[in-house]
């Protein structure tokens, strides 16, 4: 009779595990998400990146099952990148982690490609779930934006007044919004995101065209109380 070959259950449980890139900025939120995610029995952290061409290198390097993205990465667009990741690596499950607020920016991360998205928030409970949602192939987002999905999906009038108005802005223009709430003059954007202070101004005049503002004086403050009502939130 053939002998039963032994499986070692270590092993086992090594093989199991699903493979995951952590790209963040911030090099003690990325280190400390990958602290955590190390703990967990079925999933390995085997990379982690601070900007987008790293990043894209190391997922072409490691074809990861799963990339936790964050939106800011100091001058790299995050939306760029996740359709970068997107069309190179089909079949890997993009999770959006984030502190921009989900009303505004899920449905473009969605739309970009990602398959999920989690405020920086949240419980660890809940990234853990969403994470092994989309590693399942399904898509992850809060009640709150699941909601909003299906009413937009009836029509655009029945979207909140805040979101609709910045849904109509690009994401360079809705990222050049959020620098202006934070008080930025055209010149200091144009350094931060590697443009022309020309291309900036001309990104201001689209966003006020688009959300019916006149001046750049109203345009600041509506950017400024967008910020403090929790439309723009950001993590900077």
């Amino acid at each position: 009779m053939p002998r039963r070959k032994l499986v070692n259950p270590d092993a086992a449980s090594a093989v199991a595990k699903r493979r995951i890139v952590v790209v963040d900025d911030h090099a003690i939120v990325r280190e400390g998400l990958c602290e955590l995610l190390q703990r967990e029995p079925d999933l390995q952290v085997v990379g982690q990146a601070s900007h987008a061409r790293e990043a894209a290198a190391l997922c072409a390097r490691l074809r990861p099952d799963c990339i936790l993205l964050d939106l800011t990465l100091g001058r790299d667009s995050a939306f760029s990148l996740i359709a970068e990741l997107r069309a190179a690596h089909p079949r890997t499950a993009i999770l959006v982690v984030s502190m921009h607020d989900e009303m505004v920016f899920a449905e473009r991360a969605l739309r970009g490609g990602a398959n999920g998205y989690v405020c920086k928030h949240e419980q660890m409970q809940v990234l853990l779930t969403a994470i092994r949602r989309v590693l399942a192939g399904k898509t992850h987002v809060s009640e709150r934006v699941n909601e909003l999905l299906l009413r937009s999906f009836h029509g655009p009038a029945s979207s909140p007044r805040e979101t609709a108005g910045l849904a109509r802005l690009s994401n360079r223009e809705l990222e050049i919004l959020r620098y202006i709430g934070h008080g930025l003059k055209s010149a200091k954007i144009a350094a931060t995101l590697g443009l022309s202070a020309k291309t900036v101004d001309a990104h201001r005049e689209h966003i006020k065209d688009k959300l019916g503002i006149a001046t750049s004086t109203e345009l600041t403050v509506a950017a400024v109380n967008w910020l403090r009502d929790g439309f723009l939130n950001d993590s900077k």
